[in-house]
């Protein structure tokens, strides 16, 4: 995992407790496969590119603004890029999944557990929201 994604969630994050409703990011291929994760369990409400001056591309996130309850606030980063987290398939079955979503790094992309049981694989535990 590099530090830009670990800045890239970090500044998520930070917008998400001060109750901001719009993040704007450089552009990064794989900050957009970590935005359709995120897009597509409910956790942010869009995201979209924006072109600006001088061709440079930006990323912007527009969080759900939530008054009572925060969903970033228990956003945990497992692995780091001296140390990563390695799951199987069978030890992903016994991951306890009621009320965590659990983000994999595989070589079919970043996915949830559900997603990596389903396609029988393992990989490197990215990141976990309670």
């Amino acid at each position: 995992m590099s530090k830009s994604i670990i800045a890239f969630l970090i500044a998520i994050k930070n917008a998400s407790i001060l109750k901001k409703d719009l993040v704007t990011f450089f552009f990064n291929k794989k900050f957009i496969l970590i935005s359709k994760v995120l897009y597509k369990q409910g956790l942010i409400q869009d995201f979209w590119l924006e072109k600006k001056k001088c061709s440079f591309i930006q990323i912007a996130v527009a969080l759900k603004s939530a008054f009572l309850f925060n969903t970033f606030l228990t956003l945990k980063l497992v692995s780091k890029p001296s140390r990563s987290l390695f799951f199987s398939y069978k030890d992903l079955c016994k991951l306890y999944e009621k009320q965590i979503l659990y983000i994999f790094s595989t070589p079919f992309g970043y996915l949830t557990s559900l997603e990596c049981k389903k396609l029988n694989i393992g990989g490197i535990l990215f990141f976990y929201v309670k």
